[in-house]
């Protein structure tokens, strides 16, 4: 039997909703040639939302019970950007981050879970008054995939090299 009211081509028994949402807290602090930027988020099932989280679990659909259930997923992540000014022209940053994602499954001891990690340098030059040139240089290791404590095997690394030309007005 199908709902009426509810989604297009959904059962009765399914469950069709997810809510994703997000909350982050920022924090920056100056002081002479040294600043430090930090930020923290919080969320579930940012994938789903897009361009949340970077690949982070959308959510998970279950119909092993003959009903469709959303278990939803849990995303906590951070980055650190530590900054030295060496002249107006010059800066240099080291950044580090950390993304972990849990998929809850009530009732269920096998909870998917994931952390991964990014680091990397940024070396912003201020060329013209309104034109900056930053090599970069970025490793992102995705880590392992959990399922209920067993060790999936590892998710790959990725570095990203390059130049990223800013201009603004």
């Amino acid at each position: 039997a199908r709902d009426a009211g509810s989604s297009a081509n959904v059962l009765a028994s399914t469950d069709d909703e997810i809510m994703a949402y997000a909350w982050s807290i920022p924090v920056e602090f100056s002081y002479g040639p040294f600043s430090v930027s930090a930020e923290y988020t919080m969320g579930e099932n940012l994938g789903a939302a897009g361009g949340g989280g970077d690949g982070a679990l959308a959510f998970a659909w279950d119909n092993t019970s003959g009903t469709a259930v959303v278990y939803n997923s849990e995303v906590n992540a951070f980055w650190i950007d530590v900054a030295y000014t060496i002249s107006p022209m010059f800066e240099i940053h080291g950044i580090w981050g950390m993304q972990d994602e849990e998929l809850d499954r009530p009732g269920l001891a096998n909870d998917l879970t994931r952390e991964r990690d990014m680091w990397g340098i940024v070396v912003p030059i201020n060329v013209a008054p309104h034109f900056t040139i930053a090599p970069q240089y970025f490793v992102f290791d995705y880590g392992d995939q959990e399922n209920g404590g067993v060790n999936l095997g590892g998710l790959g690394k990725e570095t990203i090299a390059g130049i990223q030309f800013t201009v603004s007005f």
